[in-house]
């Protein structure tokens, strides 16, 4: 089975791939930045959360690209469900800091909100509050049917193999375009939130004048 290399993976020009690098490359830059200044500084509860969840956030990013590179996107599309609840959870706790302490405990108690209720409450959410909530609940069931194996997620991930047909695949999606592109831009989506808390949040360590998007570029 081939192994892909920055020079020849199977996406390799997609905008949609070269925005997730360049996005990655700036989350990078902005991540060097902070953890040095965390050193040795009196820290606040939710900048501790912080320096917890946006790392882990931007270093499950890292994995989804590299799946994206070696055409595993069904493992990669699994992945974006936890880049998204650390996107949703330290915006949660941004927007509501009174749910810190619970928290910081580990939700004790069934205190834990349902994803979908958190990010139903992040501000920038378009529509009424249920129309805000029914969205939420829609996205965070597709998540939960793919982690969870259920037949809806099971169908959701039909791949597109060689003989132009649709089915199920243990090895590499080489030619499934729509679904790279899609892994891309939510994955970006989730990026740039973890990068707007952690600008938020650390400003004295960030460089606020950083290009997030980046120039555009011609591509597919």
């Amino acid at each position: 089975m081939a192994i892909f290399t920055p020079d020849d993976e199977p996406y390799l020009g997609r905008r949609s791939v070269f925005h997730f690098d360049e996005v990655i490359q700036v989350a990078m830059d902005q991540n060097s930045k902070i953890g040095p200044w965390t050193h040795n500084r009196t820290l606040t509860p939710l900048q501790i959360a912080a320096t917890e969840l946006i790392p882990h956030g931007f270093s499950i990013a890292l994995s989804i690209r590299e799946l994206i590179r070696q055409a595993y996107l069904i493992s990669a599309e699994i992945l974006l469900r936890p880049l998204m609840e650390r996107a949703v959870v330290i915006s949660y706790l941004c927007e509501s800091p009174s749910a810190l302490p619970l928290w910081e405990a580990g939700w004790p108690h069934k205190s834990r909100p349902p994803l979908h209720k958190m990010l139903a409450a992040i501000n920038g959410q378009s529509g009424t509050a249920d129309e805000s909530e029914m969205q939420a609940r829609l996205l965070t069931q597709h998540f939960n049917s793919i982690v969870h194996a259920d037949p809806l997620g099971a169908r959701s991930q039909v791949a597109r193999l060689g003989d132009g047909l649709g089915g199920y695949t243990a090895s590499k999606s080489v030619n499934d375009i729509e679904r790279c592109d899609e892994i891309c831009w939510q994955a970006v989506s989730h990026l740039i939130i973890l990068m707007g808390r952690a600008a938020q949040l650390f400003p004295e360590a960030v460089d606020r004048g950083s290009d997030l998007i980046g120039p555009n570029r011609n591509l597919p």
